[in-house]
């Protein structure tokens, strides 16, 4: 057979050795084609195009992929897999670390938003809110009081609104009427004060005066010839 270089007969399963120079190596009884070749119909084993490891019948008909190469089989094509782009040559060069997949090393078609934390913006992979930048392919955590922050956890960028906290010197203080509880939403001070430490009516550090109150010890007492009606800031 045209592909044995010696045989025990005319079949092509009864090769005894085979032509290196040929580009196949002796299997079993068979002189099968080396990776990167295919057999066109004689002797001598053609290339298959680069993405291929093995191919059949045409040199861009890939069979099977080099896992080398970070490539992997669609339909009859070896394409570079996620995290690697195609660079016209038969190593798929990596994408930048905080790209999930790309088109070249630092332009980002998409990204992780699980487990990276990151989110596309142009043909960059960006934190998500709530999230910064270390210098990591993960991205931190920012503080619960931030809505965005940067450089550092507590260095808040943005607020959440919806939370009661606005911005301030890089910090997200909860607004007047409010305290920081240690979660995102700020918690509604006691009525009788304007501005609280607690929730408690002896946790106020700050009363409303034209509620005709004063801060005492702190709580926001009604002035002498007015009283608390249990559930309005207005002294009675």
């Amino acid at each position: 057979h045209y592909s044995c270089l010696n045989c025990t007969n005319k079949y092509s399963t009864s090769c005894s050795s085979c032509d290196a120079t040929s580009r196949r190596t002796l299997s079993g009884t068979s002189c099968p084609c080396d990776p990167f070749y295919y057999d066109a119909g004689s002797s001598v084993c053609q290339s298959c195009d680069y993405p291929c490891y093995t191919c059949s019948g045409i040199p861009s008909n890939c069979t099977s992929c080099s896992l080398a190469s970070f490539r992997v089989i669609v339909g009859s094509t070896c394409v570079c897999k996620g995290g690697y782009y195609e660079n016209a040559v038969y190593i798929c060069p990596i994408c930048m670390s905080t790209c999930l997949n790309c088109t070249a090393y630092s332009v980002c078609t998409a990204c992780d938003s699980l487990t990276n934390k990151r989110t596309l913006s142009g043909s960059s992979c960006i934190c998500m809110d709530g999230f910064f930048d270390a210098g990591a392919t993960i991205c931190s955590t920012c503080a619960y009081t931030c809505l965005t922050c940067t450089g550092m956890s507590t260095n808040c960028l943005t607020c959440n609104t919806s939370a009661q906290r606005t911005i301030g010197a890089g910090t997200c203080n909860c607004n007047v009427g409010y305290y920081d509880s240690g979660v995102v939403m700020c918690t509604l001070c006691h009525y009788s004060c304007d501005a609280c430490t607690g929730g408690l009516s002896t946790n106020c550090n700050q009363c409303n005066a034209t509620a005709l109150r004063t801060l005492s010890g702190g709580s926001c007492t009604c002035l002498a010839g007015y009283f608390d009606n249990g559930s309005s800031e207005m002294c009675q």
